[in-house]
């Protein structure tokens, strides 16, 4: 075979794992919305992140895998001095090993998810913690969701047994976003209708569907570079070239703003 044909047998795989996601078409009635992404109370964003072979499961969850992954996302949280990003769940679910938050009970909706799948790869869906909805506007919120994206990296690189020098593929579903603007924004960006400034740019498609191929998986060195590439790209979908996620000035000028995204 050629490398063009391997490549393309990559890819085959790759489509039909996302398409089992409905993440083939943003115009999709269905995008983003089959399997997990369903316990969510509003399916705002979702991120599939795929081994080279996704269609190979690997051995079932378990206790000890529960732990781990919970004990990997506490870890990165405080290493960044930011609170619990997933919230207090954690279950085994028939697409791997899951931690989840909710609102007022553990057996109502999810307000987000992440997920270790039974093929190695990862299944992150967020809810109402990263959108909302104010005086008939709808808001993405851009930190929460960067940093959300970030953390699910660099805890996949921790715990996953995948070779990291083996390819993958990443996609970044954002739904009913037309019409929408993006709030939650590091120091220094004026957030929108705040003041007399300039209208926010909208969003001007009906979802966001952005998708990379990885040479590597992502590994706990990369995985910021990673998640900064996706929100430039998120950036994009709304008009901007800014990275509105990097403080413009204050103690974090320069960085990536933790603030509006524990919110």
């Amino acid at each position: 075979m050629t490398a063009l044909s391997d490549l393309e047998l990559q890819r085959a795989r790759w489509r039909r794992a996302r398409a089992t996601g409905h993440l083939l078409d943003a115009d999709d009635s269905a995008f983003a919305k089959s399997s997990l992404a369903r316990r969510l109370d509003k399916v705002a964003a979702r991120m599939l992140l795929l081994p080279s072979d996704p269609e190979l499961v690997s051995a079932p969850t378990d206790e000890a895998l529960l732990d781990r992954l919970d004990e990997a996302a506490k870890e990165w949280g405080s290493a960044h001095h930011v609170g619990n990003l997933w919230g207090f769940g954690k279950t085994a679910t028939a697409d791997g090993a899951c931690l989840f938050g909710y609102d007022n009970s553990s057996a109502g909706p999810w307000n987000g998810y992440l997920c270790l799948r039974s093929d190695g790869g990862l299944d992150v869906g967020l809810g109402t913690r990263v959108f909302w909805a104010r005086d008939d506007d709808k808001w993405f919120g851009l930190s929460a969701i960067v940093a959300r994206v970030w953390c699910a990296l660099e805890v996949h690189a921790a715990i996953s047994t995948l070779q990291r020098a083996d390819p993958g593929e990443v996609t970044l579903a954002l739904v009913d976003t037309e019409g929408s603007v993006l709030g939650g924004l590091a120091e220094g960006w004026a957030e929108p209708f705040a003041g007399f400034g300039s209208e926010p740019s909208r969003c001007r498609n009906a979802n966001v569907l952005l998708r990379l191929e990885l040479e590597a998986l992502p590994t706990a060195e990369n995985a910021q570079d990673l998640a900064f590439r996706l929100g430039a790209l998120i950036e994009n979908a709304w008009g901007y070239t800014l990275c509105r996620f990097i403080a413009r000035k204050g103690p974090l000028e320069g960085q990536f703003d933790w603030r509006p995204a524990a919110c």
